[in-house]
C-alpha cells in the first residue's frame, strides 16, 4: 500500500508512452486521472474506518529552486493531499528532516528512513509516503491464555514460541480446493479484519501458493462462515528494510527507473527518472490487536494483503461499502522459519508473482517483497 501511493505519485507526472508502461506494472487504469481518482477514494475511506487507528500521509520534498508543473502540484494536492517543503538535498540536515517527519506520522515506529548518503547533486524530488495502523481486536485475547507453544519449522523440527489463545466465533471455512482453511479475525468496527488461511500440510506451502496464483480471492475470502475455532496466534514484532529497486524492475516496472521514461508531467527542466525506492516497515501483533508501520521514499533523478505459516496464510483487508479495491490486491506470503530468526516472504499483485531475497540480519535470509503487516495463526477446529 504505502509503495503503491509513492509510485502512483510518480505515475501522476507520467507523459507518453510511459502512461500505459507505469500503469501497467502498478495494475492500475491507463488513464491517470480514473486511477488517481479511484485510489484517493480507496484511502479515504480507510481514513474513515471506526474504531482504529489509520494515519496515511505523503510529501514531496522538492530541490530548492527546482521547478514543479503546476498542474502536478495541484494533482498531488488533490488526490494525495501532499505537502511541498523545498530542501537543500546536498545539507545532512535534510535526511533528519525527512526522517523526523515519518518518524512522527508514524508514531516513532519508523526511523532513520534515509541517510544523508541517499541524495546527491543530481537529487531533485523525493516522494515520500508514511501510514500507520493501529487496530484493536473485536475479540482480544486473554494475556493470562498466552503460553509457549511448539511453532514448525518443518514437519519434524520446531521451536518454542509464545502464543496468544482463544476458543470463540469466527467466520471459517474448509478450502477443500487449496487444501487449506479460512479464518477471519475482525478488528473493532469490523471493517477491517484479518483473513488467515491455514494449510492443512505443514510442507504445504509451496501447494497453496501455486493453487492462490489462479484462485478468485474475492469469492474465497467472503466464503467464511460463522463457527467455534480454537485460534493459536504467536505474539511477535518485526521491523525490517529494503531497497525495492530491482524488486520492482523484475516484476514489472522497469521503465519507470530507465532513461526512457518520460516524467515530463513533474518537470520540463530536467530529464527524471526514479533512482531508488526505499521501503521500512514495523509490525507488532499482540493479545489488543495489532499496530503496524510503513513508510516509502521515492528518489527521482484495499486492500487485501495475505500471508503464509506453517505456514499459514493471512490477509488485512478493509471492507468499507462496496468498494472494489481493484488496484490494491496485495497478497504477501509468508514462511516463518525461526520466530526471530528466518522469514520468507512472497507477494503477489493480482497475477503478479515475483520472489525476491534480501539479508534481515547478517546471515539470516529472508524472502521479501513489500513489508507490510504480518502476522502468524495456526489454528484448530473444534
Amino acid at each position: 500500500m504505502s509503495c503503491l501511493i509513492a509510485l502512483a505519485m510518480a505515475h501522476a507526472g507520467a507523459k507518453g508512452d510511459s502512461i500505459p508502461k507505469i500503469a501497467r506494472g502498478l495494475r492500475l487504469p491507463e488513464n491517470i486521472t480514473d486511477a488517481l481518482q479511484g485510489l484517493s477514494e480507496v484511502v479515504e475511506q480507510l481514513r474513515e474506518a471506526p474504531s482504529v487507528e489509520l494515519s496515511i500521509a505523503n510529501k514531496i520534498y522538492v530541490k530548492q529552486d527546482f521547478p514543479i508543473l503546476e498542474e502536478y502540484s495541484t494533482a498531488l494536492e488533490k488526490y494525495f493531499q501532499v505537502e511541498a517543503e523545498n530542501v537543500v538535498f546536498t545539507d545532512p540536515s535534510t535526511a533528519d528532516k525527512i526522517n523526523d517527519w515519518v518518524s512522527n506520522q508514524t508514531k516513532d515506529k519508523i526511523k532513520n528512513l534515509v541517510d544523508s548518503n541517499s541524495f546527491d547533486g543530481l537529487t531533485r524530488l523525493v516522494l515520500v509516503n508514511a501510514i500507520y495502523f493501529k487496530g484493536p481486536w473485536l475479540k482480544p485475547f486473554k494475556k493470562d491464555k498466552t503460553h509457549n507453544r511448539p511453532f514448525f519449522t518443518d514437519e519434524n523440527n520446531s521451536v518454542e514460541v509464545p502464543f496468544m489463545y482463544q476458543k470463540t466465533h469466527f467466520p471459517y471455512n474448509k478450502l477443500d480446493e487449496l487444501d487449506a482453511q479460512l479464518l477471519v479475525m475482525p478488528y473493532e468496527g469490523l471493517e477491517l479484519s484479518m483473513a488467515i488461511i491455514l494449510p492443512n500440510k505443514k510442507e504445504g506451502l509451496k501447494e497453496l501458493e501455486e493453487k492462490l496464483a489462479t484462485a478468485d480471492l474475492g469469492k474465497l475470502l467472503q466464503s467464511g462462515y460463522p463457527r467455534d475455532v480454537e485460534v493459536y496466534l504467536p505474539k511477535f514484532k518485526i521491523e525490517t528494510s529494503l531497497d525495492l529497486v530491482d524488486h520492482l524492475s523484475k516484476m514489472g516496472l522497469s521503465h519507470i527507473f530507465s532513461d526512457d521514461v518520460n516524467l515530463t508531467g513533474i518537470s520540463i527542466a530536467e530529464e527524471l527518472k526514479v533512482s531508488k525506492v526505499v521501503q521500512k516497515a514495523f509490525i507488532e501483533v499482540s493479545e489488543e490487536g495489532t499496530e503496524a508501520a510503513a513508510a516509502t521514499g521515492k528518489f527521482k533523478s484495499i486492500l487485501h494483503v495475505y500471508i503464509v505459516l506453517w505456514p499459514s496464510l493471512w490477509q488485512f483487508s478493509f471492507t468499507k461499502g462496496s468498494i472494489t479495491f481493484f488496484m490494491l490486491k496485495f497478497i504477501i506470503y509468508l514462511l516463518l522459519q525461526k520466530l526471530n530468526q528466518f522469514c520468507y516472504w512472497r507477494r503477489c499483485c493480482l497475477s503478479w508473482y515475483e520472489t525476491i531475497h534480501l539479508t534481515l540480519n547478517e546471515n539470516e535470509p529472508m524472502w521479501f517483497s513489500e513489508a507490510v503487516s504480518l502476522t502468524l495463526l495456526r489454528f484448530n477446529q473444534l
